[in-house]
């Protein structure tokens, strides 16, 4: 797991099929964690995630305690896929067990349910990206069509900005900067993209909002905010 943790997901995944080798009872509880190194490696390797864990879902039984996590990883592949109906399919069946009432809940089906939350609005601002674009050019054009069909999905991620914990609040920010700025409102993508880069402790949200800040202003021909940039990462 150490070498997960670090982003040695080659190395992770021999490890992994090695314990798995020599001891089979491992097999369903390191599923998750293999499918995760095949998912965060390689794009081409969301495809070997995404059988892995078909298999285990067929596999496990319907009470087990796995089953969630592995659902919420099948959706993540079909979204590194570009599959986004069946993402949300995935996600409406979890959300479906979710909680409805969140005081009633347990912490972990209340995180369950900003999960899904926040994966089916990502799953929006995904697909609306592949459709028209990031929305950066020199001169951003405000593009009504991506803001309607987005307008849920942003009600949801700016929503989630303000009550859900700092972990799925930075992630919104992050993917409400994607979708402000796939509807061509340059200003709100880069104030959410600058709030992100600095926010603490430093994640891998921060780095991509910086890299993703940059592409914005290289690409408005701001260089020397760009540079300015550049210094705080």
């Amino acid at each position: 797991l150490t070498l997960f943790n670090i982003g040695a997901y080659k190395e992770a995944i021999r490890s992994l099929k090695a314990c798995v080798g020599r001891n089979p009872t491992y097999r369903e509880e390191l599923t998750p964690t293999l499918a995760r190194c095949y998912l965060y490696g390689e794009k081409e390797a969301a495809t070997d995630a995404l059988r892995m864990l078909d298999k285990q879902v067929e596999m496990l039984p319907a009470g087990s305690k796995l089953l969630d996590e592995t659902q919420w990883l099948r959706a993540e592949c079909f979204l590194r896929l570009g599959r986004f109906d069946e993402a949300r399919k995935t996600l409406k069946v979890l959300e479906e067990r979710s909680p409805k009432n969140k005081f009633n809940a347990s912490a972990q089906a209340a995180e369950l349910a900003t999960r899904v939350k926040l994966l089916l609005a990502i799953a929006d601002v995904s697909e609306a990206i592949e459709r028209f674009g990031k929305g950066i050019s020199e001169v951003p054009v405000p593009r009504p069509e991506v803001a309607e069909f987005l307008a849920p999905s942003l009600s949801v991620l700016e929503s989630l900005r303000l009550d859900a914990t700092p972990e799925f609040a930075n992630q919104a920010s992050l993917w409400a900067a994607r979708a402000y700025g796939c509807e061509g409102d340059a200003e709100s993508s880069l104030s959410l993209l600058a709030e992100v880069r600095q926010q603490q402790p430093f994640t891998g949200a921060n780095i991509a909002a910086g890299i993703e800040e940059l592409e914005w202003l290289a690409g408005m021909g701001n260089g020397e905010e760009a540079l300015q940039t550049v210094r705080y990462l």
